[in-house]
């Protein structure tokens, strides 16, 4: 593609974006598979560890919703206080990367090294190479784009409790 600029003072500025056209079939928005609710629905209580209270409340409402016991923490060391705590009843961890303080990738290792066995769902807005690559390979057992879609979220959460 190609992105031009065109700016004069006083007048404003015209950005033009230029994208190739599409080659072949492209499945319909809204076309993949519906979600089986059955399917994603749990009972396990899930750690959701994000610095925006927005997403915590909203994936949190979700998995509720689908059944699961959600507990929040804001930051990397509330994580790891509450895993502490608390570690035998969580059967999963949905963890920002990109927090203050202890960072998502600081506690992820941290909870590995409390629990080797602790299933891990790393949450990022970065693609996956560097930071979310690092984060895959020291036990991570999946990363879910932010902002994430629910359906993309309850997925994941549910194929990584059935492992």
């Amino acid at each position: 593609g190609l992105v031009t600029c065109y700016s004069e003072l006083g007048l404003g500025t015209t950005m033009k974006i230029y994208l190739p056209a599409l080659q072949g079939q492209s499945p319909a928005p809204g076309s993949e598979e519906p979600l089986a609710a059955e399917q994603l629905r749990g009972s396990e209580t899930i750690l959701v560890v994000d610095d925006e209270p927005a997403l915590r409340e909203m994936a949190c409402l979700a998995l509720e919703e689908m059944g699961y016991q959600a507990l929040t923490a804001g930051s990397g060391e509330e994580a790891l206080d509450l895993y502490r705590q608390k570690g035998a009843e969580i059967g999963l961890v949905v963890l920002d990367l990109g927090m203050p303080g202890m960072g998502g990738h600081q506690a992820l290792r941290e909870i590995m090294a409390l629990d080797p066995h602790a299933r891990i769902i790393i949450a990022s807005g970065y693609s996956a190479n560097g930071q979310v690559k690092a984060s895959l390979e020291s036990g991570a057992a999946a990363y879910v784009a932010k902002p994430f879609r629910l359906a993309d979220l309850l997925r994941t959460v549910r194929r990584v409790l059935d492992q």
